[in-house]
């Protein structure tokens, strides 16, 4: 009964939003209108746009589809909203996740669109080099203009307004007094285990695994179960680089959520760390079934192919999306590094070339990272060093992969006023 409650309480929210903006019923979105809003958020995000982001999302409607149908005080409810609003919108938000990750050279395109029950949403690619993650951007019409008012990572497989609606039922229908001092202080009973849900949180975003584990441990098991925290624990571990801790959290999400769709791109890293390659390649297989194929995923079989011995199949299927994607950086990163398994060097100095050619990017000092030592001791890496100058004003060199489940965990972090800390 709640849930229809719920769902009628956002069906007229919505009806509400289309009201004000000048129409009862709008027409639906068309594929056309789709690709060209998902190519306006690409120019937004990873573009020459990026002041213009803002008209394109309504993070206040992402929260209120949420929060929607919960009943409290005027003044919890309106803090509670705002707290949420700001910190969809502000540095540790969604797309200013995905804004980090391509200051480091990660690519941010569309897919394709995609048919959901409620109309057309662009499906969103993030490409690292040797990584990929995906979400779909639900979209509203709103007179002549369309926003964003949810999100579907596919790390999480949730809407972002799904957390929130999580974190409105413990919020607002029996308020915590720990986490509502953080807006402001109002005097309610605290829930027992919340200040302990926040401390487990923030000790997994300053990638304290084992104290985060530790708090973890006392959550009721209802709480443990949450999606959020399972991945800021998870990305906690795969931080650590530690295979028997990233082990340890992937089978804690299979404990909560078997079967679950979200398992795809936490199986890929999973695989990846731990040496499974029958684990990391099953993986790989149903992300691209699951977004209807994307070549950019033989990048990521490529860093497979060289983490298990493979470097030839590497070399292969990372040119191949080198050749069909070359505006990308990531697989150029992926395809160097297969030369260098194959000890290559010829090839490899070529490709730092375009690396540096056709991306903002300049190599500077390298002699102190290991994975270069044999490419500077042969022929080609001397001409290469030869070939550099000696003042580079500007360095950016990734030496690993980026993780597809890095911003998705990042977007569903609790947010706390920044004054409040």
């Amino acid at each position: 009964m709640h849930s229809i409650r719920v769902s009628l309480a956002l069906s007229v929210a919505s009806i509400a939003a289309s009201a004000a903006y000048g129409a009862s019923v709008q027409p639906p979105i068309t594929e056309a209108e789709a690709e060209t809003f998902a190519k306006a958020m690409t120019r937004a995000i990873a573009g020459t746009e990026k002041a213009k982001l803002g008209p394109l999302v309504d993070y206040e409607q992402i929260v209120d589809r949420g929060v929607a149908g919960f009943k409290s005080d005027s003044h919890t409810h309106s803090r509670f909203r705002r707290a949420l609003i700001a910190g969809s919108s502000g540095k540790n938000g969604f797309f200013e996740g995905i804004r980090r990750m391509i200051r480091m050279g990660a690519s941010y395109e569309p897919l394709r669109i995609v048919e959901r029950t409620d109309g057309l949403r662009p499906l969103m690619r993030v490409g690292g080099p040797g990584s990929a993650s995906y979400h779909e951007l639900v979209l509203e019409r709103r007179g002549s203009r369309f926003v964003v008012i949810d999100i579907y990572p596919y790390a999480s497989s949730q809407l972002l307004s799904d957390n929130y609606r999580w974190l409105a039922t413990l919020i607002l229908r029996e308020p915590s007094q720990n986490w509502l001092k953080r807006l402001g202080g109002v005097d309610h009973q605290p829930l027992p285990w919340f200040s302990t849900y926040l401390e487990c949180q923030e000790l997994a975003q300053e990638r304290d695994y084992r104290k985060a584990v530790d708090a973890f441990a006392l959550l009721p098991t209802s709480v443990q179960a949450n999606r959020t925290l399972l991945l800021d624990l998870y990305t906690t571990a795969v931080a650590t680089g530690d295979d028997l801790l990233v082990a340890e959290a992937h089978q804690r999400i299979v404990h909560f959520h078997p079967d679950d769709p979200m398992l795809d791109l936490v199986d890929i890293d999973t695989g990846l760390i731990c040496g499974d390659r029958g684990q990391f390649f099953a993986a790989v297989d149903r992300v691209d079934l699951r977004v209807g194929g994307d070549l950019y995923l033989d990048a990521v079989r490529a860093r497979g192919c060289l983490k298990f011995g493979e470097a030839q199949n590497g070399v292969a299927l990372a040119k191949s999306v080198v050749d069909d994607m070359p505006h990308l950086e990531g697989p150029k990163w992926v395809l160097r590094d297969a030369y260098f398994a194959k000890k290559d060097y010829r090839a490899a100095a070529d490709v730092m070339r375009r690396l540096e050619a056709e991306h903002d990017l300049t190599f500077g000092d390298l002699s102190s990272i290991c994975v270069y030592d044999e490419f500077f001791r042969s022929e080609a890496g001397v001409e290469w060093l030869r070939e550099r100058s000696p003042k580079a004003e500007r360095t950016r060199t990734p030496t690993t992969a980026a993780r597809p489940t890095e911003v998705e965990a990042a977007a569903y972090v609790v947010p706390v006023p920044e004054r409040a800390r």
